[in-house]
């Protein structure tokens, strides 16, 4: 399949991103509401609203394109937090939010499709609880990689470290990578740093999963660097804008190294920017558009700006 403007995919998502993004914001200032999942990862009303938006837009616009979401809503389920996601799609302009919530959030597309979308309609809802940076990720897989990626990131760091800012980066296949800045509509192109292994090295890692983290590790390995824990899919976008070098995680054992859609728009987005990223053992990641299990075939993960990956991957094999 030969893709290689993206245009349409580029005008949706963006739209899409700047939707989720407003409910998602309007959201943790009004109050958020949470439960638990099975998993005992957190479900929020902004989780499930995000994702209403986002598979929404992508029936209209690309109904031939299969989909896998995080979120799935039971035919009964938690009422309180279902009427608090329809009152705030109600609030923005969709009549019929209460009744066709469940429809318009366990949305799949066409099972046969030959593109599948990966969808994170809150990455990093931990994160996202406690007023930190957490993404919306759409990511879009077909012949056999990631092919285009947008991610919004709310509350993305500056690069200065003064504050942060709300963004929204895409990249599809010969296209590169993009950021588009709140206040200035205008794409800028954007490049991963060009350290090597002998510079000062910026790593971001998981909040969530820093004990089991290898960034510790790393550091003390090459013998100097800096650690910038950070949650969510906006660690590629740190790579991919220049702000950081290398992003690792070790696999966890019944997780691994997460699920597809924490990966999939990252990804397209790194490595549209100029990046690499791999397993630990510099495996390529292995997608499967049928699956919705976590990613457990790995030993880990390792991003980098390309670079410094082949000495990055020599060091994770002596501490791993």
């Amino acid at each position: 399949m030969n893709n290689t403007s993206f245009d349409k995919e580029i005008e949706v998502t963006l739209t899409l991103a700047r939707r989720a993004a407003f409910a998602t914001e309007l959201i943790r200032d009004n109050g958020i509401q949470a439960i638990s999942k099975n998993d005992g990862s957190p479900l929020t009303q902004a989780d499930i609203v995000s994702q209403a938006i986002i598979l929404s837009g992508l029936q209209r616009h690309f109904p031939g394109d299969k989909i896998i979401a995080e979120e799935e809503l039971p035919a009964r389920g938690k009422d309180d937090i279902y009427e608090a996601a329809s009152a705030v799609l109600k609030e923005l302009g969709i009549s019929d939010a209460e009744s066709s919530l469940k429809t318009r959030v366990n949305y799949r597309g066409n099972p046969r499709g030959s593109r599948t979308w990966m969808i994170d309609p809150i990455d990093g809802t931990k994160g996202y609880k406690k007023g930190l940076c957490y993404a919306i990720a759409m990511g879009l897989y077909f012949d056999g990689r990631p092919q285009f990626g947008c991610l919004a990131s709310p509350s993305f760091p500056d690069a200065n470290e003064a504050g942060h800012k709300s963004v929204i980066a895409y990249a599809g296949t010969e296209v590169g990578a993009f950021i588009v800045e709140s206040g200035n509509e205008r794409p800028q192109r954007i490049h991963v740093s060009d350290f090597g292994i002998n510079s000062e090295l910026r790593i971001v890692g998981s909040r969530a999963h820093e004990g089991k983290d290898i960034c510790n590790g790393l550091v003390k390995r090459i013998g100097k660097g800096k650690i910038m824990p950070i949650d969510s899919q906006a660690k590629y976008l740190m790579l991919a804008c220049g702000q950081a070098d290398v992003y690792v995680r070790s696999a966890d054992p019944v997780y691994g190294i997460g699920f597809q859609w924490d990966h999939c728009a990252g990804q397209a987005i790194l490595e549209q920017a100029g990046g690499v990223v791999t397993s630990l053992y510099g495996h390529p990641l292995h997608y499967n558009p049928r699956s919705v299990n976590p990613m457990t075939d790995l030993d880990g993960l390792v991003a980098t700006n390309g670079r410094c990956q082949e000495a990055i991957l020599d060091l994770v094999k002596d501490i791993t």
